[in-house]
C-alpha cells in the first residue's frame, strides 16, 4: 500500500551513499533523471489536474488559499526560529526559507493516498473519497504556488550569500594552522615529523605537509629516487600515529625559492627546517634559511635533534623531582613543615605526579621497542 513516489525516495537515500558523485555512473543518473524522470513526473502531476471542477466552482481555489497561505507562514515562521536560535542572517534566513516552502513528493503522495481511499457512496452511486477533487486539485495549485516562490526566493538569497562571503575580509583566526616541513637529509626525517606533530594543534583537521626541493645547484647525489624515499618515510612514520603527511616534490631554482612559492600556493603559517650540519658561531643558521627568513613573514622554527622527544619529556620529570629533593635537603626540617614560608612538601607531591601523568613506563617501553626494531633493521641482531 506504499505510494511508488515514496518508496522511490526511500531507495535513492539508500542507494545515494554508494555512488561517488564524481563518478561515470552518477553523471548517467543524473542525466536520464534530469531529461525523462522529472519531466514525466512534472507532466504527470499537471495531468491531474481537472479544469473542469475549476470551472464548476471555488472549491480548488480555497483549498489552495488555505493551504498555500499556511503552509507558506508555517515554514517562515520555522525559518524566523532557526535565525533566532542560531543567530544567523536575514539572507540565511530566507535561504533556509527558500529551500523548505517548496512542496511535491511527500505532498502530493499523501492526498493522492487520501484520494483513493473510499469510504462510501453517494445514492447516485459516485464514490465519496476521504479526499475529494477539490483537495486534490488545490494541491496540485499549491505545489505550483510553492515551488514558483520557493524558487525566486533561493535564487535571490544565493546572490545576496554570495556577495557577503566575496565582501567579507579573511581573517587569520579562521584558518587552520597549517605546517610545512622541508626535509633535506634522510636521518633528520623522523626528528622533523615528530616536532611537526608537536607543533600541530590536536583539534586540527589540516595535513601536515612534507616538502622537499629538488634545485638546479643540487649535488648529483640528491636525486629523484632518494627525495621520494624521504617523503614515503615521513609518510609512513606520520601514519603510525594517525596523522597525514601530504608529500611535495618541487623542482626550483634553488631551495629558497623553493620553499617560499611552497609557503604562498599551501597557504602555509609555521615552517619547520633543520639547522645545516655545519654550523658554526660565524655561520649559525644558514644561507639558505637567511634567504627564507628574508622572504617570509611566517613562524619559522629551526630544529636539531639532540635526543627524541620522548625521551626529553621523561628526562625533565625524573630532573624535577631531583630538584624538589635537593631544594628539601637545603631547607631542612622547614621543609617537611606544612604552610611554613620554606615548605616544599606540596612542590614534592606535585613533582611526583609529573611522571605518573607523563607516563614514563609507557614511554620507556616505547622507546626500547622502537629502538629493537631498528637494530633488527640495521641487522645487529
Amino acid at each position: 500500500g506504499l505510494e511508488h513516489i515514496i518508496g522511490a525516495f526511500l531507495s535513492g537515500l539508500a542507494l545515494n551513499r554508494f555512488i561517488p558523485h564524481s563518478s561515470a555512473l552518477m553523471n548517467r543518473i543524473e542525466f536520464v533523471g534530469n531529461a525523462v524522470f522529472i519531466p514525466f513526473f512534472l507532466i504527470g502531476v499537471g495531468m491531474l489536474i481537472d479544469f473542469r471542477v475549476l470551472a464548476n466552482g471555488l472549491g480548488a481555489l480555497k483549498v489552495a488559499a488555505v493551504m498555500t497561505i499556511v503552509g507558506i507562514l508555517a515554514k517562515y515562521l520555522a525559518a524566523v526560529l532557526t535565525q533566532k536560535s542560531f543567530r544567523l542572517s536575514r539572507a540565511e534566513r530566507n535561504m533556509i526559507f527558500g529551500l523548505s516552502t517548496a512542496r511535491v513528493g511527500a505532498t502530493l503522495a499523501i492526498v493522492l493516498l487520501g484520494y483513493s481511499i473510499i469510504i462510501g457512496e453517494t445514492p447516485a452511486g459516485d464514490p465519496i473519497r476521504l479526499l475529494n477533487e477539490d483537495v486534490l486539485n488545490g494541491t496540485i495549485i499549491m505545489i505550483l504556488i510553492t515551488c514558483t516562490v520557493s524558487s525566486f526566493v533561493v535564487e535571490r538569497s544565493a546572490q545576496q550569500l554570495a556577495l557577503a562571503q566575496d565582501q567579507k575580509p579573511a581573517t587569520d583566526s579562521q584558518e587552520e594552522d597549517r605546517v610545512l616541513v622541508s626535509l633535506a637529509y634522510p636521518e633528520t626525517v623522523t626528528d622533523l615529523i615528530d616536532f611537526s606533530l608537536m607543533l600541530k594543534s590536536k583539534a586540527s583537521q589540516a595535513p601536515i605537509y612534507a616538502l622537499n626541493i629538488l634545485s638546479d645547484d643540487a649535488s648529483e647525489s640528491k636525486t629523484a629516487a632518494i627525495s621520494r624515499k624521504m617523503l614515503e618515510r615521513a609518510v609512513a612514520h606520520a601514519a603510525e600515529t594517525a596523522n597525514t603527511v601530504i608529500p611535495l616534490i618541487r623542482h626550483d631554482v634553488n631551495i629558497a625559492n623553493g620553499i617560499v612559492y611552497t609557503i604562498k600556493e599551501q597557504q602555509v603559517s609555521n615552517l619547520v627546517v633543520g639547522l645545516h650540519r655545519e654550523a658554526n658561531p660565524s655561520d649559525f643558521l644558514g644561507a639558505t634559511t637567511e634567504q627564507i627568513l628574508g622572504h617570509m613573514t611566517e613562524t619559522v622554527f629551526i630544529y636539531k635533534s639532540v635526543q627524541p622527544l620522548n625521551t626529553l619529556k621523561r628526562d625533565v620529570s625524573e630532573m624535577c623531582h631531583d630538584v624538589v629533593l635537593q631544594a628539601m635537603r637545603i631547607c631542612g626540617m622547614a621543609g617537611y613543615k606544612n604552610g611554613g614560608e620554606f615548605s616544599v612538601g606540596r612542590h614534592l607531591r606535585d613533582i611526583l605526579s609529573a611522571q605518573l601523568m607523563i607516563s614514563n613506563d609507557r614511554i620507556a617501553a616505547t622507546t626500547g621497542t622502537l629502538l629493537l626494531a631498528q637494530r633488527t633493521e640495521m641487522g645487529t641482531l
